[in-house]
């Protein structure tokens, strides 16, 4: 009688397992397409929280503003916002002539003196607000708005000069980018 109720118990508590199982995977394939969309969010946050507080990332340009919000026509391939470590880089490239980098723009290098995270709740994005020194352009400060991996933006300001940058964040690993040679 004993085996009987153990057998039965056994049996029992597996087919409520397999039931929460199934009722799992139904209720993610049931998520509606905001549901869905909010649950990428969530998960490509926690990626660039992750990226931002290891202090590993590039943010890949595709479009380039002045001051003035204009967008640089002739941007080359090779536009980025570098963060690694204790390290900064930010390069501009064009497809007129070669430049002070031979890529048709600068490249500075320089040093993070200060490094804040601000984490992005809901749809507000992460910012990391990073004061830098470097030697060509001196003291700045670097804004960057992690939105979502696929849309960024980098904001480089000091006395004289305000650039952003905008496109995908990756990890340095998974960069495509080619560093010109650096003004200092």
């Amino acid at each position: 009688f004993k085996a009987c109720i153990l057998v039965l118990t056994v049996s029992l508590v597996s087919f409520f397992n397999l039931q929460a199982q199934n009722s799992n995977s139904e209720s993610k394939d049931n998520l509606s397409k905001k549901e869905q969309r909010e649950l990428a969010l969530s998960s490509d946050k926690e990626l660039l929280m992750e990226m931002a507080e290891n202090r590993d990332l590039i943010l890949e340009a595709t479009a380039v503003y002045g001051r003035h919000v204009y967008n640089a026509f002739d941007i080359g391939p090779n536009n980025f916002v570098l963060i690694d470590s204790t390290q900064f880089m930010i390069q501009t490239s064009s497809t007129i002539g070669p430049g002070q980098n031979g890529l048709g723009g600068v490249t500075l290098r320089g040093k993070i003196n200060s490094y804040e995270i601000r984490p992005g709740k809901g749809k507000r994005p992460v910012t990391i607000i990073a004061q830098v020194s470097t030697m060509g352009a001196g003291f700045a400060t670097v804004t960057i708005r992690l939105f979502d991996s696929k849309n960024s933006q980098a904001t480089f300001s000091n006395n004289s000069t305000t650039i952003t940058l905008s496109g995908p964040v990756k990890t340095k690993e998974n960069s495509n980018v080619y560093k010109g040679m650096s003004i200092y």
